[in-house]
């Protein structure tokens, strides 16, 4: 799962993208184009735009076209030096830190003639006996973006979880009667769309819809005994026993999960527990870093997936009490499309975390 960077901070400080990856099992960084960027490369009063990438990293938020070659059509031309020292160097635009300052006036400094650079990217395949497609292999390529955005592409920071939010639990402040309290978001990522496989989708009309998916984490309280004292008698304490899944999971639409099975191609399937279709697939590294997420803050899975909870609470009140309720910390993993469209929601409850509330 993915945190987002701006592509302005690697622009402006290149070192980095030396910088560790986030905490916790298959991490990394998704870098997206910002406003700050945009500024950056913004000239002539804002009325243009620098669309062509001369560094990395690229942006994964925009659709990126290489460019072997410009047609005639486009206008564009080097001025060459034809004669004397610089002959065969190119001239070059100077830029504002190229300016000086006399009195109230300012001038611009032209910079020195340079070689003609050849193309600024080349790409080299990873494995050994491997070489990469046609139009990477070419070594006088350029690459642009459009700044206009697209569908499938509108991303958010994300900045992974924040763990003072985390730590701090849900708000306790709701009516004992609630199955269950207002969820808090305290992680947020993405992940690409080719660690994601939905049943019902094609996969060219799945990149149409989400080229990446939003993941959250979020916290609530769920109910899971709750009594009453009608008669306003005077007993001072409650038997609790509740038998408790640690692990559920419901897909668009609310249906639950009634099979999780990992297939050959390390490929998790969330089977609806009713209809026929409607499978969705996740990659075993995202339930992986899910599972050592929750794992980390104390969840346990108990016994086949079930917790037996069993206590006695005490009411040290003045008044009778009326009612009584019991609620277990839940942590949800909430995996949607960039239009806010549910896609999966695995929850994980934590029995070892809990509430009581008396009325």
């Amino acid at each position: 799962m993915y945190v987002t960077r701006p592509l302005s901070l690697y622009r402006s400080s290149p070192g980095a993208a030396s910088e560790p990856l986030p905490e916790g099992p298959y991490s990394g960084y998704l870098v997206i184009q910002d406003k700050a960027y945009e500024a950056q490369v913004t000239t002539c009063c804002g009325m243009y735009r620098d669309q062509f990438l001369s560094n990395l990293p690229f942006p994964q938020n925009h659709l990126l076209r290489a460019r072997p070659g410009l047609p005639l059509s486009a206008n564009r031309y080097y001025v060459v030096h034809a004669k004397g020292k610089h002959a065969g160097m190119v001239y070059a635009c100077s830029r504002e830190e190229d300016k000086s300052n006399f009195l109230c006036c300012s001038s611009v400094n032209d910079v020195n003639p340079r070689p003609f650079g050849m193309g600024q990217f080349y790409a080299r395949a990873v494995a050994t006996d491997g070489f990469p497609p046609y139009f990477l292999r070419l070594k006088d390529w350029w690459l642009n973006t459009d700044f206009k955005r697209k569908p499938g592409l509108d991303i958010e920071p994300a900045a992974g979880v924040n763990e003072a939010l985390r730590a701090r639990m849900p708000d306790a402040s709701f009516p004992i009667s609630s199955q269950r309290s207002p969820a808090a978001v305290v992680g947020k990522w993405y992940t690409p769309f080719f660690f994601i496989k939905e049943e019902l989708f094609r996969l060219k009309d799945q990149v149409k819809r989400s080229l990446f998916y939003e993941v959250t984490l979020e916290q609530f309280w769920e109910a899971i005994h709750f009594s009453e004292n009608r008669s306003g008698e005077g007993r001072r304490t409650v038997e609790v026993r509740a038998r408790v899944q640690t692990e559920t999971a419901m897909l668009c639409g609310g249906e639950l999960v009634g099979d999780v099975s990992p297939s050959a191609d390390r490929v998790v399937w969330f089977r609806p527990a009713e209809s026929v279709t409607g499978a969705v697939g996740l990659s075993s590294p995202i339930v992986e870093r899910m599972r050592w997420e929750v794992a980390r803050a104390g969840w346990v899975a108990g016994k086949s997936g079930v917790d037996v909870l069993e206590r006695e609470e005490e009411y040290r009140g003045g008044s009778a009490w009326t009612a009584f309720g019991c609620f277990v910390l839940v942590e949800r993993f909430s995996l949607r499309r960039l239009d806010g469209s549910l896609v999966l929601g695995c929850d994980f409850r934590y029995t070892n975390k809990i509430i009581t509330k008396w009325e």
